[in-house]
C-alpha cells in the first residue's frame, strides 16, 4: 500500500491493535458471509472495554495482529458472539448486502430507484389511458361537455378501483348496458 492509501484508510478506519481489541476465530455466521459476499477479510473482534461484538474488514491487514499496522472498517456492532445468535445481531441478509464492495451497493441502489421511477410512470400510463378511455365513452354517448371537463383526478390511482373502472368502461365501449338496479 502506498502512503496515501495508508493515511485514507487510517482516516476512514478504526486502526487495530490487541490492547483494545480481541479477534476472535472464525465462526460458522462469519464463514456463511465470507462464503455469500465472497469477502475473505471479514472478522469478528470484541472490543476489550465495552464488551461489545463486531463484524469488520480489514483496510490494512497485518502479517500477525499486533505487529504492524492494523487498520479495518467496522460493518455492524452487536452485544454477543455472533455464533450465539444475540438479541441485536442484524439480519443475515441485511449483512451480506451491507459487505457488498461499494459500487455494487450504489449499483443497487440506483436501479431500485429506477424500478421505482418506472413503477410511477406505469401507473400514470394506466390512469391516463383509463381517461382516454373514459373519453371515448362519453363523446360516444353524446356528453362532449362531461369528456371535456375529465382530469386525472377523476380516475383512482391504482388497485381493485382502478380495475373496476377499466371493466365498466369495456363493457360501456362494447354498447352494453350497464344497470345497478
Amino acid at each position: 500500500m502506498t502512503d496515501d492509501e495508508i493515511s485514507v484508510a487510517l482516516m476512514l478506519g478504526t486502526e487495530m491493535s490487541p490492547e483494545r481489541f480481541e479477534l476472535l476465530p472464525d465462526g460458522s455466521w462469519v464463514k456463511a458471509i465470507q462464503k455469500r459476499t465472497g469477502q475473505k477479510d471479514l472478522f469478528v473482534y470484541r472490543h476489550r472495554k465495552t464488551g461489545k461484538f463486531g463484524l469488520a474488514q480489514w483496510s490494512v491487514k497485518p502479517k500477525v495482529f499486533g505487529q504492524g499496522m492494523a487498520v479495518c472498517t467496522e460493518i455492524c456492532l452487536f452485544s454477543g458472539p455472533p455464533d450465539e445468535g444475540p438479541a441485536d445481531l442484524p439480519d443475515f441478509e441485511w449483512v451480506c448486502w451491507r459487505c457488498q464492495p461499494g459500487h455494487i451497493v450504489h449499483e443497487d441502489e440506483r436501479r431500485k430507484r429506477m424500478e421505482a421511477m418506472s413503477a410511477k410512470h406505469r401507473a400514470l400510463l394506466d390512469r391516463r389511458t383509463a381517461l382516454d378511455d373514459m373519453e371515448k365513452v362519453l363523446r360516444k354517448r353524446g356528453l362532449d361537455e362531461a369528456a371535456d371537463k375529465l382530469s386525472l383526478e377523476d380516475v383512482p390511482d391504482e388497485g381493485e378501483e382502478l380495475d373496476q373502472m377499466r371493466e365498466l368502461l369495456t363493457w360501456a365501449m362494447n354498447d352494453r348496458i350497464i344497470s345497478t338496479g
